[in-house]
């Protein structure tokens, strides 16, 4: 038996999971709840036209991975190279394909099928299609690759039924505590780091600072708890992390 109904109409329609793609732990069209659970919560914003968009800190905080969800099913994938990091994430796509190759080392891999344009802001983008639809987009300023991303074809969800937002914790204590799923202590402490910057405090005028860390055990779970400190002055609160995930992963 299915255990999700929604995502067993998605592999009846479009083939997944086993037509479509899956890439950086990410299957295209899968349920947002999934993948919510599986890699965590830190750091979800809302996007355009309804898209919910999270972003991972990966490969030891080298890069970031981005998902992006549309009536609560994986859309797109990509992944994107750190500009305050020297080095790049080692991370490649399904073909061999990764942030360290030029736009000529990309085509020796892959010589046939792609599509080339280019826009005013100095990005050239090459896009690839699978036969499942889904494409590979790899763009490029001054030669050097910025993102790769992963997309699913619209008609592989656009029949599926709205599912639910996510119910999603607030960090206030142990129960509440924020989920980081990352798999290793760098990029733990980078999507900690971003999803304080998404918080806002004196009536949405001001950003938080941390001011102090503490490691806790409860229940036999490891958290990380971050004292906040307003910008605005005055405001304090904590702010609680699980990171069973990542705990003692160098």
């Amino acid at each position: 038996m299915c255990p999700l109904i929604s995502y067993c109409l998605v592999a009846l329609l479009s083939g997944t999971p086993n037509s479509q793609p899956t890439w950086l732990n990410v299957t295209l069209a899968e349920p947002e709840t999934a993948v919510v659970a599986r890699l965590g919560e830190v750091v979800l914003r809302p996007g355009q036209n309804g898209e919910i968009l999270a972003d991972y800190a990966v490969d030891e905080a080298r890069g970031n991975e981005g998902v992006v969800f549309k009536n609560g099913y994986v859309i797109s994938v990509y992944l994107w190279r750190n500009s305050w990091k020297n080095d790049l994430p080692t991370i490649a796509d399904l073909t061999g394909i990764s942030l360290k190759m030029n736009e000529a080392e990309l085509m020796k891999k892959r010589p046939e099928g792609g599509v080339t344009n280019s826009n005013a802001n100095g990005l050239r983008s090459v896009v690839f299609t699978e036969p499942s639809g889904a494409t590979w987009t790899y763009e490029f300023r001054a030669d050097k690759m910025q993102d790769i991303s992963l997309d699913a074809p619209s008609a592989s969800v656009a029949t599926l039924p709205a599912l639910p937002p996510l119910a999603l914790h607030g960090g206030t204590s142990f129960e509440d505590a924020l989920i980081d799923g990352a798999t290793d202590e760098s990029s733990g402490a980078r999507n900690e780091e971003n999803y304080v910057r998404t918080l806002r405090c004196d009536n949405n005028r001001h950003m938080w600072r941390e001011s102090a860390q503490a490691l806790a055990n409860h229940n036999g779970r490891p958290y990380d708890i971050l004292k906040l400190v307003c910008y605005g002055g005055g405001e304090t609160r904590d702010l609680y992390f699980d990171i069973t995930s990542f705990f003692g992963k160098l």
